[in-house]
């Protein structure tokens, strides 16, 4: 009993130093400034003065220096869309993740070597879609160019979305193929709708999905 009275005792004298500690921590502890919920927001993002001022060219930016040095130099009758080109939905993507919609890379070819797949503007302002085959004799700098679609002349704002279908059995509503190396996935935002790509060693193939 007497070490139990002793311990409330001593509680007593204790428990006011150490509140003063506490409440001095507390008041001498480094703020942080608080945080807006806006700050990262669409709005505040689209909003931003650096932002605004590389809108033009941030679709570029995100494609590699090689690629884009062919393209203004050997397809000069082609062009790289800019943000603009595109839906707001597309603009969402592009601006808060680090995906590149508009590009993919892979093996396409199954030569080893990494390609890419790129949508592009003609001087008609139709919408194509540009297959990249690195050439092994010189990888990074030149490259094979293959249209794979042209989608026409664009009657408003592109829609299109690129993701790699990885290659292994692609079912379709229509067949089963079995796939050698990856292909291109062509997502429409608004219709809902899917085309898949495949290199079959000579050309690119089309396959409908619903």
């Amino acid at each position: 009993m007497k070490n139990k009275h002793f311990s409330k005792k001593s509680f007593l004298y204790i428990h006011p130093i150490l509140l003063f500690f506490l409440l001095f921590a507390c008041q001498n502890s480094p703020k942080e400034e608080p945080i807006s919920k806006n700050d990262h927001s669409l709005e505040k993002i689209l909003s931003s003065d650096t932002v605004i001022a590389e809108q033009t060219n941030l679709v570029e930016n995100k494609i590699p220096k090689e690629v884009t040095t062919f393209i203004q130099e050997q397809m000069k009758e082609f062009r790289i869309p800019d943000l603009d080109d595109y839906i707001p939905d597309w603009q969402q993507i592009t601006l808060i993740q680090t995906s590149t919609p508009f590009l993919e890379k892979s093996d396409f070819n199954g030569d080893g070597i990494v390609d890419y797949i790129i949508l592009l503007l003609n001087n008609q302002n139709e919408l194509v879609l540009f297959a990249l085959h690195t050439k092994p004799e010189s990888p990074g700098t030149n490259f094979d160019q293959i249209l794979i679609a042209n989608y026409g002349k664009l009657s408003g704002k592109i829609q299109s979305v690129l993701e790699i279908e990885e290659k292994g059995v692609w079912e379709t509503p229509f067949e089963t193929i079995k796939i050698d190396n990856d292909g291109i996935a062509v997502n429409l935002i608004d219709d809902s709708f899917t085309m898949l790509y495949y290199w079959n060693g000579d050309k690119y193939i089309r396959v409908f999905i619903d």
